[in-house]
């Protein structure tokens, strides 16, 4: 058992002993020395080119061409109507009647300005709510004088309140048939324009006996 154990220990030293002068020569150690292996190189597989075959290119055709497929007739529908071609028109007739704004002769009242200022006068009433607030003004009432000296188309142009403005058409429909105007001596209808001025003294505006005062004028 002695020689066992001895024999043993003599084996272990002696592989000591081996590894320590194998990394002394080498430096490396016995186990990367075991992993260093000799490999030879492989042979590459090398074909001789006269052994390559060469496949011929496929070669495919192009598709046929396809008819197109003719347009099916259309059906015969209805002729298109051509336009219509606009008359002329015609030419605008005169009126029977025109109103004339500047004749030869104007249209006046029956007595001249002093008469027409005298009616007014006469028949003119202040209102009294115009009266009581001071309302005052003048009022341009146009109306057309037909050819029998007749007064209509009254129409306030520019007026100062609803009440005076009624008081002066009021007045003017009252008046006597005018002379109408002229063009080449005949009678014509004509336009004309008649301011009326109303007028409170400068006593208290609010005073109800106050006197009236009304100023026509009339147009050139």
């Amino acid at each position: 058992m002695k020689n066992m154990l001895q024999c043993v220990t003599f084996l272990v030293a002696g592989m000591l002993i081996f590894s320590a002068c194998t990394e002394e020569k080498t430096g490396k150690s016995p186990e990367q020395i075991t992993e260093i292996i000799d490999v030879e190189p492989e042979e590459e597989d090398t074909i001789p080119p006269d052994s390559i075959t060469q496949e011929k290119p496929i070669f495919i055709p192009p598709p046929a061409p396809i008819d197109p497929v003719p347009p099916r007739p259309m059906p015969p529908g209805p002729e298109p109507t051509p336009w219509p071609i606009p008359e002329p028109l015609p030419n605008p007739m005169p009126q029977a009647n025109p109103v004339i704004d500047f004749p030869d002769v104007e249209a006046k009242f029956p007595g001249g300005e002093d008469a027409m200022m005298t009616f007014i006068s006469d028949n003119i009433k202040y209102p009294e709510i115009d009266r009581g607030l001071g309302n005052q003004g003048r009022v341009y009432v146009q109306f057309v004088v037909e050819k029998d000296g007749s007064l209509s188309n009254l129409e306030i142009m520019r007026g100062v309140s609803e009440t005076i403005d009624r008081e002066a058409k009021r007045v003017i429909r009252l008046m006597p048939k005018w002379t109408p105007g002229e063009i080449r001596g005949k009678a014509v209808r004509c336009k004309s324009l008649l301011p009326i001025t109303f007028t409170l003294e400068e006593a208290a505006p609010r005073d109800l006996e106050q006197p009236l005062k009304v100023t026509p004028m009339i147009k050139d």
